[in-house]
């Protein structure tokens, strides 16, 4: 060996030795020498891994970035000379029908992604990278998981969204720190047994599947924080989901759910409820103890009515009733102060409770479709909102307390029986879009100077007089008028 060779042999053994060690300076030190032993370019990408900012550099390497160690032999594929020392591969997007033989070769590999790819299933050999912590195969045409996934015990997140999986080997209950299982998108018809073996996990997502039933030993999975089992094909929840004690999240909108289990008032944790088209008639009172909650989506469901106890939902932040069939809101609805957002658009409802404006925070309200006939002066209360739809209801007049919400900004009001409004409209500042279309004006206010703000008025479908129209386009001349 000549006497260069030995110097870059030296650089070289000194240079892995630093990186067994992890440590900051010596990591910094790999590179400089790989760079002086000619294995590493200057022009090479180096990332930093975590969000500390003093965290070591290490090298993300991809099918278009190799980084050739001197010394080490090449092999057959074109990226085979990558350095063993990389801790992320990434060949997505590759069209790759098999995983490359040197991945395999990787034994110090924390994150692979094979994303978007031909996939159709993973060799055995994938048991061999034992440090692997990441695996993501999402977009691929995986029928099957081999039975060595079960070798990969250092895992914590595994995403195989959008295959064609039917089942989960058995030995994937042997992932005793995994965290984080996205399996969407694929074809369970079940959820695998392995899955309840899974104590560590926090977040599973097993949506757009095909299956039926959640088993009792769902409870099993006591630290989990988010479960998304929507579009599915579920009719029921056993009881056992209220002891998932740790959960912040549940996702279960697009299955056949009739009902919800009394239990779920156990999830004092719970955030968000996510239960949109479904087909649930009635909520459990017990619905009242989830008093952390913030998201409560019911759209599209048959409910008729809501139990009284939804007034204790207090922290809640966005509320979705729409396409309901409700006749009425209890008198404690107005106990949700803190909501921003209400959807109670197309239910049956004739008319809101009197002290509905006690709803001081909401921001957007959405009430069209529904039979209104009138609406509460207490509605004025709501200072803070700036879209409001109240369409396609029964509406003959508004109250004069409207014009005390200011910061409103867009108002739609088309399709319903209006014969004329009231005068302190003129206080609505904010307005910047007002529409009237199809209702029974045959004026307007003589005042409407301090609209000055308003950008579009839409007054189709009234028997609005040419001369009214006239005057209205002289006193709003940077108002777009349709009529």
């Amino acid at each position: 060996m000549s006497f260069a060779a030995n110097i870059k042999y030296g650089i070289l053994h000194t240079c892995e030795g630093a990186f067994s060690a992890q440590s900051h300076g010596r990591i910094t030190l790999l590179i400089l020498c790989g760079v002086l032993a000619g294995a590493v370019p200057l022009s090479s990408r180096v990332e930093e891994r975590g969000e500390n900012p003093g965290a070591p550099v290490v090298f993300v390497e991809s099918l278009s970035e190799s980084l050739p160690l001197a010394g080490v032999e090449k092999e057959e594929s074109p990226a085979a000379d990558q350095p063993t020392y990389s801790l992320q591969l990434d060949l997505s997007l590759q069209n790759l029908e098999t995983v490359p033989a040197y991945v395999f070769r990787r034994n110090r590999l924390q994150t692979l992604q094979l994303n978007g790819n031909r996939l159709q299933t993973l060799p055995p050999a994938i048991g061999k990278l034992t440090s692997l912590r990441h695996l993501e195969v999402w977009s691929n045409e995986l029928q099957k998981l081999p039975i060595d996934v079960g070798l990969l015990t250092e895992l914590e997140s595994i995403d195989v969204a959008a295959n064609e999986l039917q089942a989960l080997p058995k030995s994937f209950g042997r992932l005793e720190n995994l965290r984080v299982l996205v399996a969407n998108n694929n074809r369970f018809e079940s959820m695998a047994a392995a899955i309840f073996q899974l104590r560590r996990l926090r977040i599973l997502n097993l949506s757009n599947n095909q299956i039926k039933r959640v088993p009792q030993t769902i409870a099993d999975l006591d630290s989990l924080q988010e479960l998304n089992l929507a579009s599915n094909l579920l009719v029921a929840l056993p009881d056992e989901v209220g002891q998932l004690s740790e959960l912040v999240d549940l996702l279960l909108f697009a299955n056949q759910l009739t009902r919800l289990p009394a239990s779920i008032g156990r999830l004092v944790k719970l955030q968000r409820l996510d239960v949109r088209s479904n087909a649930i008639a009635e909520l459990p009172p017990q619905i009242g103890e989830l008093r952390n909650l913030q998201y409560l989506f019911l759209a599209e469901n048959n409910l008729q009515v809501l139990p009284s106890s939804i007034g204790k939902l207090t922290e809640l932040r966005h509320l979705q009733l729409n396409a309901n069939q409700l006749t009425r809101l209890p008198a404690t609805f107005a106990d949700l102060h803190n909501l921003i957002i209400l959807f109670l658009n197309d239910n049956r409802l004739t008319r809101l409770p009197a002290d509905f404006g006690r709803l001081v925070n909401l921001n957007q309200l959405y009430l069209a479709g529904n039979g209104l006939t009138q609406l509460p002066s207490s509605i004025g209360h709501l200072q803070k909102l700036q879209k409001f739809n109240a369409e396609k209801n029964r509406l003959t007049a508004l109250p004069s307390s409207i014009g005390q919400m200011q910061r409103l900004r867009k108002f739609y009001l088309d399709d319903n029986f209006l014969q004329e409004l009231p005068v302190t409209i003129n206080q609505m500042k904010g307005l910047r879009l007002l529409s009237l279309k199809h209702n029974r004006l045959t004026h307007l206010p003589a005042d409407l100077s301090n609209l000055r703000g308003l950008r579009y008025l839409y007054l189709d479908g009234n028997p609005l007089p040419e001369a009214e129209l006239q005057r209205l386009r002289k006193l709003l001349p940077n108002t777009a008028i349709s009529f």
